[in-house]
């Protein structure tokens, strides 16, 4: 006799993650200089462990569907660490050939140097040896002699390996050197796993997927968790490239903004993130780069509603008083 209780149906897409193959191009040192270091204090005062930022613009915190992808995770925090930072949390900024710090998140605390900010998207100086805590971690604050001329040319040098339209992986605020080709004529899923049995001939070779598919199974492991085994789908149609949502679990950004529609429309430079994976948009043919400025998303408090003089958020110069 057949058990009533069996299921009724088994989740081939659950059991495809048990076979992915891991490309290790995608795992491979970041190919931009970095522009600044983040050196995470022990309670000894003593570095332990360094993360380094590849863009002007680097986000930081934990990731939330709510409030959009961050570029540094952070991955090796401990639990009491990583719960309190926020999501996100703070951006750190080069402009003008000087670096600032943007708290964003009214319930997440962040101090330059012992000095606790006041107030949310006012940015701080940051110079160097300055401290840098983000909740209950600190990290000591250092720029790289790298100037931002040398980091454009090594950016564009990178772009320039393509001819045509492709998505690059960006890591900690740049584009880190992996990347796929973009065909006119063929719409590219990107995802984390390859078809199931009969879907594809298997050659035994790596890649072990057609041009049609982008397999991102071998990021890191705090990386991967967040991508959809077929997540989104970018083709060409005949007004411009788009982006289409396919996974109904995992997320999908545009310029930090959730897509919402049926597809959405891509320029050359945009950011299309799945989770907080995002990679970049290419397309030359497009005119010049236009690297959108970064969202930074409206953080709620949920603790209780506050007027913005309470919530340490200036208020808005347009109100009236």
């Amino acid at each position: 006799m057949s058990d009533v209780n069996a299921p009724s149906f088994i989740d081939f897409d659950v059991l495809r993650g048990w076979r992915e193959h891991r490309d290790p191009e995608l795992q491979q040192p970041h190919r931009l200089p970095a522009l600044a270091q983040l050196e995470m204090l022990g309670d000894d005062g003593d570095p332990k462990v360094q993360y380094s930022l590849h863009g002007p613009q680097v986000m930081l915190g934990r990731y939330r569907p709510q409030h959009g992808p961050v570029d540094l995770h952070l991955p090796r925090l401990k639990d009491h660490q990583r719960y309190r930072l926020g999501a996100p949390h703070a951006q750190l900024e080069l402009k003008e050939g000087r670096w600032q710090v943007e708290a964003v998140n009214p319930r997440a605390s962040t101090e330059v140097d012992g000095v606790s900010h006041e107030y949310l998207h006012e940015p701080r100086p940051l110079e160097d040896g300055m401290e840098l805590k983000l909740g209950v971690v600190r990290f000591r604050f250092q720029s790289t002699d790298i100037s931002v001329d040398d980091w454009q040319s090594a950016r564009d040098e990178l772009l320039q390996q393509v001819d045509g339209p492709a998505l690059f992986l960006k890591r900690a605020g740049g584009i880190c050197g992996p990347y796929r080709r973009l065909d006119e004529r063929h719409q590219l899923v990107v995802g984390r796993s390859h078809p199931g049995p009969g879907e594809l001939p298997d050659s035994g070779q790596w890649p072990p997927v057609p041009e049609s598919f982008w397999d991102l199974s071998g990021l890191f492991d705090h990386e991967r968790n967040l991508v959809g085994f077929q997540h989104v789908a970018v083709s060409c149609e005949d007004d411009g490239w788009y982006a289409r949502e396919l996974s109904t679990r995992q997320d999908t950004f545009v310029n930090r903004v959730a897509i919402t529609a049926e597809k959405t429309v891509l320029s050359n430079g945009d950011e299309l993130a799945l989770g907080s994976v995002i990679v970049r948009f290419h397309d030359p043919a497009d005119g010049a780069d236009q690297t959108p400025r970064q969202h930074i998303p409206t953080v709620v408090d949920w603790q209780e509603e506050k007027p913005p003089d309470q919530m340490n958020v200036p208020p808005d110069p347009g109100e009236d008083s």
